[in-house]
């Protein structure tokens, strides 16, 4: 029962967080939910009786037309957009090579868990390993806003973040995509934007 407990507890704590860093789920708290409150408020709670595009909401306190509000803020030039796809790209190769990593310690620790005597320094080893791994590729995801919000400034940057964060709810991807190619964009750019979009990770 005990090694149950300790079983069911670490793969709370641990193994789910980490899977999920694998997909394009939502990360941060907060920040992308800056418009809170008002019109964009009504517009969370009303999603459901307006058409897809206008009332679907993309994350909390952040609906279809403040996205439509950052999107006319943004408005990146060709050479900004592309400064930002190389930084994207730079470091991504290791980058994928430690989610691999985080994704193969969470195995050897569901197999370390599952066997007859579980060893907490080996089970401590797994987790911290991860741990690191993890704080590694949160970091290096930081470094890249900080050079994005460097080249494009802080206005346009906060609407890049919430926008990045409402292209990463799969639940309400097609309304984002819909609204983007919407917005009065060529369909390079908003190709090339919604691009920019997925790769980021807030």
């Amino acid at each position: 029962m005990k090694r149950l407990f300790i079983f069911l507890l670490v793969l709370s704590l641990f193994i789910a967080p980490g899977l999920a860093q694998g997909s394009r789920a939502p990360a941060g708290a907060g920040a992308g939910s800056s418009g809170a409150g008002g019109e964009d408020s009504e517009t969370v709670r009303s999603g459901a009786a307006g058409s897809e595009s206008d009332g679907a909401a993309f994350g909390e306190g952040y609906g279809a037309s403040q996205a439509r509000r950052d999107l006319a803020r943004l408005r990146l030039r060709a050479e900004e957009r592309k400064r930002i796809a190389e930084l994207l790209e730079k470091g991504s190769a290791t980058m994928e090579r430690d989610r691999e990593r985080i994704r193969d310690l969470q195995r050897t620790l569901a197999r370390v868990l599952l066997g007859a005597e579980p060893s907490r320094d080996r089970l401590g080893a797994l987790v911290r390993e991860s741990v690191e791994i993890e704080y590694t590729l949160r970091m290096a995801a930081l470094e890249r806003h900080l050079a994005i919000r460097a080249l494009i400034g802080d206005d346009r940057w906060a609407a890049l973040f919430r926008l990045s964060r409402a292209a990463a709810n799969r639940s309400t991807l097609r309304a984002f995509t819909a609204l983007v190619r919407d917005s009065g964009l060529s369909a390079d750019e908003a190709a090339a934007l919604l691009k920019l979009f997925e790769g980021l990770e807030p």
